[in-house]
């Protein structure tokens, strides 16, 4: 690398450098000068391409323009061009309302399944909650055995007062 260099020691030194180095060191000077030019020709040529391409939209507008008069002018095809005219915003008109329609659809249609799955548990917690507390009641005696138990003890309680063997546990 160092004997690649040296020509620029040569230069700085005095000694003659060959013309291959003296025309690398001017493209080395006019690189940046060089790069500006062509930046500033890329811009102009972007500033002068947007009118050209709005003239020739407007050109190929009018041509269509063109074409559409010529249709509808001839008694022969002026009805049909007509009818695919209409046709054609007709289906535009369909297509943006079905666009808006399936946008809307989806969000509705997540609130819906979201409501259903909802609605499911709910609806799984809540039989659980029924068969618990069918089993709870099914253990439990039956509302006329459990008066039955009641009177029973009630009567060996009137029994054991009777017989003044509560009033002496009582007192004693």
């Amino acid at each position: 690398m160092i004997d690649k260099l040296t020509f620029l020691k040569g230069g700085a030194e005095g000694g003659a450098a060959s013309p291959d180095e003296e025309r690398l060191m001017q493209l080395f000077k006019i690189a940046p000068a060089s790069k500006k030019a062509y930046a500033d020709l890329k811009d102009e040529f972007h500033l002068l391409a947007r009118p050209a391409q709005a003239a020739e939209g407007r050109t190929s507008a009018s041509r269509t323009d063109g074409c559409a008069r010529d249709l509808l002018g001839d008694p022969k095809t002026g009805f049909g061009a007509l009818v695919f005219f209409q046709l054609r915003a007709l289906w535009k008109t369909c297509h943006q309302q079905l666009s808006a329609f399936a946008a809307d659809l989806t969000p509705r249609q997540q609130e819906a399944r979201e409501l259903a799955k909802h609605q499911r548990r709910c609806g799984t917690e809540k039989n659980t909650r029924l068969a618990d507390a069918d089993q709870r009641l099914a253990r439990q005696a039956p509302p006329g055995e459990q008066r039955r138990l009641l009177a029973e003890a009630q009567q060996e309680i009137g029994r054991m007062t009777a017989s003044g063997f509560i009033s002496d546990a009582g007192g004693g």
